[in-house]
C-alpha cells in the first residue's frame, strides 16, 4: 500500500472534508492507498518529527495550494524542501492549485509542473455543477 501525505493550510482544512479532492481520492484509492496529514497527529506526539517521518515514508505528497498555502511558513521552509530533497527516492510533488494564487512568484512551484496548468485553479474553473 502506497502513503500519500497531504500538504495544505489549515485555513483549507474544508479541502479535507466530505465532498473535497481528498475526500474524493480516499473513496477511488480505497485499500490501495493509506492518506497522512497533520490531523493524525495526537496529543503529546512531537509533531515536527511526526511531520518529517511521514513525508520521508510517503511515495506521494498531495499539495493544496491555495494563498494560504503559499503564506504559511511552515509549508515552505519546512515540507517543500524536504518534499524536493534527494535523500527522497521514488517521491512524487503532485501540486494542485486549489484556488487563485500567484504561482510565478514562488520559485519552486513555477519551477514544477502542477494542475491545472496556467491560471487556473480548481475553485475558479472547476467548480461543482450542482443540478
Amino acid at each position: 500500500m502506497i502513503q500519500i501525505f497531504v500538504s495544505y493550510s489549515h485555513l483549507d482544512s474544508a479541502y479535507l472534508q466530505k465532498g473535497g479532492p481528498i475526500h474524493y481520492l480516499k473513496n477511488k484509492l480505497k485499500g490501495k492507498a493509506k492518506f497522512w496529514y497533520d490531523s493524525d497527529i495526537v496529543t503529546g506526539d512531537a509533531w515536527d518529527e511526526k511531520i518529517h517521518n511521514n513525508i520521508l515514508n510517503s511515495q506521494i505528497a498531495i499539495l493544496l495550494i491555495s494563498k494560504n498555502f503559499t503564506r504559511s511558513k511552515y509549508i515552505n521552509r519546512v515540507e517543500v524542501r524536504k518534499f524536493f530533497t534527494a535523500t527522497i527516492k521514488k517521491f512524487v510533488v503532485f501540486p494542485i492549485i486549489m484556488s487563485p494564487c500567484k504561482t510565478q512568484k514562488i520559485k519552486w512551484l513555477k519551477a514544477t509542473q502542477y494542475i491545472p496548468p496556467g491560471n487556473k485553479s480548481v475553485e475558479k474553473d472547476y467548480p461543482d455543477k450542482k443540478s
